[in-house]
């Protein structure tokens, strides 16, 4: 006949030891807890339609991921903002987005949140470009 088994409970961890010559603190209260990173964007995340506002104004502008040399494809429609009107292309480098009319520069865009808020070239008008 076999005996029964009996189970002796586990003992909890003894607490971190320190060593009060070293100035140490446990692991569990070290420091606080740090906010997340920065999410870094993707082009694919970009991709899709946006819509860009001044104070007057607003522009809708396509981010597409088809790519033309070092730049991706735009569009603009129903766009008030005359600068931004000929949108054909856009870069993200560095978490901003740059906006380019035939082949220049239109528009610098840095994320704040969900929006992207920046101004046309050679303009001081904010513009801020939003789902």
């Amino acid at each position: 006949m076999l005996e029964p088994v009996t189970q002796t409970p586990l003992a909890a961890a003894p607490p971190p030891s320190i060593d009060p010559t070293l100035n140490q603190t446990p692991l569990a209260s070290s420091s606080p807890p740090q906010p997340p990173a920065q999410q870094v964007r993707s082009v694919s995340s970009l991709v899709g339609k946006w819509t860009v506002t001044d104070a007057n104004t607003s522009c809708q502008i396509q981010l597409s991921s088809s790519a033309t040399l070092d730049l991706y494809k735009a569009s603009t429609g129903n766009c008030g903002i005359q600068a931004l009107r000929d949108v054909n292309t856009w870069s993200l480098r560095n978490q901003e987005i740059a906006l380019y009319a035939k082949g220049r520069i239109v528009g610098r865009l840095q994320e704040s949140g969900s929006e992207y808020i920046g101004q046309v070239e050679g303009q001081k008008r904010p513009i801020v470009m939003a789902r």
